[in-house]
């Protein structure tokens, strides 16, 4: 285990850990030690090696999320920005078949969603955040449709070449809920951020952790999923980097990628395993198109410097 303090790609690093275990309505039982993994989580992230800022919400209503959103809005253009919640969730179907989901609030009646918190509220917010990489868990009942995830799987790259492109992305229990809270503090509360020989080092990592984890444990009873969401660029959100760096191999076949891993199969030869049956060509579309709108943005944003300077000129003499 590496005693040396691991890097960062990111200024600041700001986490949101929300949870509910009791609800006035006698429809939503109570969620026993809910809030106790969200005090545990909270200071997990707030220690090394993730040194994030935090702000922990136990029982809050929709007004107090949303002011504790606001106040992240304003997070710098390399900062991360990580948001969890634990609760109960409700889940609308309309009549096109569209899956709608919603946050359960301690006063949310269970046969009125006006009364919760739309799940779009919150995950809209990594669209008002200039902040790089925006991740959301959200342990609750929630399907891939409810999310709206774009997307699963990020190039299989070095985490600081990650961190060239924005994020926006999302961890749930899935559609049948089981809690995902503690297997998370098992991946992320270690001192080197690994667990065994899966080295969590992004959010996709995580995402396929937490998916192994439950498969092993209850046989595929339970199924997380996670992914991007729309808009999302291609990052990820990096953990951090060790300071001896990823030794995670680039391996290009899903041979050698099980062949790196034969003990257990299993970062690298998921993600591999995806690049080989096609995605491939896709992902690197991407990609590149990301670079193309990200190398746009710096040129515009160049010339608009530019503009100002020159006009602070002309207006001096």
């Amino acid at each position: 285990m590496s005693t040396d303090t691991p890097a960062s790609p990111y200024p600041q690093s700001h986490a949101l850990v929300i949870a509910i275990s009791k609800y006035e309505n006698p429809l939503m039982a109570p969620l026993g030690e809910v809030e106790d993994n969200a005090r545990a989580l909270a200071k997990v992230l707030a220690g090394p090696p993730h040194n994030f800022h935090v702000r922990t919400l136990l029982g809050p209503n929709k007004e107090n999320i949303l002011e504790a959103l606001s106040t992240l809005t304003s997070s710098n253009p390399f900062d991360r920005v990580l948001v969890t919640f634990a609760g109960h969730a409700l889940l609308i179907v309309d009549r096109y078949g569209n899956e709608q989901a919603f946050l359960a609030l301690p006063d949310t009646n269970a046969e009125d969603e006006t009364t919760a918190l739309p799940l779009n509220e919150l995950l809209g917010f990594w669209l008002r955040t200039q902040a790089k990489h925006v991740a959301f868990v959200v342990d609750a009942p929630v399907s891939a449709s409810g999310l709206g995830i774009t997307h699963t799987f990020t190039p299989d790259a070095d985490p600081t070449d990650l961190v060239s492109w924005r994020a926006g992305q999302v961890l749930s229990a899935g559609a049948n809920g089981r809690a995902i809270t503690p297997i998370l503090l098992s991946a992320l509360e270690t001192p080197d951020g690994k667990v065994g020989d899966a080295e969590v080092f992004t959010f996709s990592d995580l995402g396929v952790y937490v998916q192994q984890r439950l498969e092993a444990e209850f046989e595929g009873k339970y199924a997380p999923v996670f992914g991007h969401l729309p808009g999302s660029q291609d990052g990820d959100m990096v953990f951090y980097i060790p300071p001896e760096g990823v030794r995670r191999g680039l391996s290009t076949t899903t041979e050698g990628a099980l062949a790196a891993n034969a003990s257990a199969p299993t970062l690298i030869g998921r993600r591999t395993a995806v690049l080989d049956k096609g995605a491939s060509a896709e992902i690197q579309k991407r990609v590149a198109d990301a670079e193309a709108e990200a190398k746009a943005s710096e040129q515009a944003q160049d010339w608009r410097k530019l503009l100002g300077w020159l006009s602070r000129l002309v207006s001096r003499r």
